[in-house]
């Protein structure tokens, strides 16, 4: 963009579609029977034309333990819930809609980031055009690493239990966010700012999309999480027109992060009000 202008960056941005479109084309089939890469026993299990095999629940990344917790069970309101087998059941369900909400919520801040944080940096923080694009890279980096170790925790650490990592991320990226534009105008302390943003943010992220399963069977899942994800498309919506009305009426990022900080508080209360499915 500094050298060939702010169009090139889209004909640039284009060249991985093609090459992902061809490789997508060649590897990836409709139906598992049409690949090259899947053997009968695969398609068969996919297909659950055979019973999956009996494994410890310990051994099954994912699938919850019969293992007691204790104090935080108590805290994130871990309980036997009804399975929701009807769509009916689904939209009338307190805790598709809670979760929902604060999907909506930390969405905000997730598109917020996205969308605002270059402009923060060369208005704000006053970087060059290049540097700004360095520093912008940093919340996704820190985005990669939160998801998968975010993960990995709630599977192997917490034993299939999602509450805990999405509102350990509201709290600490609330808290980052009221922080971070207090941060010394350097390059490092802003990176390292934002990194811990897209790390914590993304602590808790995928539980998101992965605690609806626990509520609903393999028929309503669909359902449940296109509610879940509506709500997030919604909260993507209004973010970048309430940062940016907040900047044209107060004239400065302060506000704006208060008000990233305040999306993800509320979306910790909403969590707070969601029973665990155990």
């Amino acid at each position: 963009m500094a050298n060939h202008g702010w169009r090139s960056v889209f004909y640039w941005f284009a060249i991985p579609g093609f090459f992902m479109a061809a490789i997508w084309y060649l590897f990836v089939h409709n139906n598992p029977k049409e690949s090259p890469y899947c053997n009968e026993q695969e398609v068969a299990y996919i297909s659950s034309a055979i019973p999956a095999p009996e494994v410890p629940t310990s051994a099954v990344p994912g699938k919850r333990a019969t293992r007691d917790f204790g104090w935080l069970d108590w805290l994130i309101r871990a309980k036997k819930c009804p399975t929701l087998d009807t769509n009916t059941k689904v939209f009338c369900s307190r805790n598709i809609w809670t979760v929902t909400l604060a999907y909506f919520m930390m969405i905000q801040v997730f598109i917020g980031l996205l969308t605002w944080v270059p402009s923060y940096l060369v208005t704000a923080k006053h970087f060059p055009l290049m540097t700004m694009g360095f520093v912008a890279a940093t919340p996704w980096i820190g985005a990669v690493l939160g998801a998968i170790i975010g993960g990995w925790i709630s599977d192997n650490v917490l034993m299939g239990r999602r509450k805990p990592n999405m509102m350990f991320a509201a709290l600490t990226v609330a808290i980052i966010m009221l922080v971070i534009n207090y941060l010394p105008t350097t390059v490092t302390a802003v990176s390292i700012g934002l990194f811990l943003s897209g790390f914590l943010l993304n602590i808790g992220w995928q539980n998101f999309m992965v605690y609806p399963m626990g509520l609903t069977d393999v028929r309503t899942y669909p359902v449940a999480i296109s509610i879940v994800n509506s709500g997030g498309n919604l909260g993507g919506f209004f973010s970048p027109m309430i940062a940016g009305w907040i900047l044209d009426t107060y004239k400065t990022y302060d506000v704006v992060f208060m008000f990233f900080a305040a999306c993800s508080i509320v979306s910790l209360l909403l969590l707070g009000m969601l029973d665990e499915p155990v």
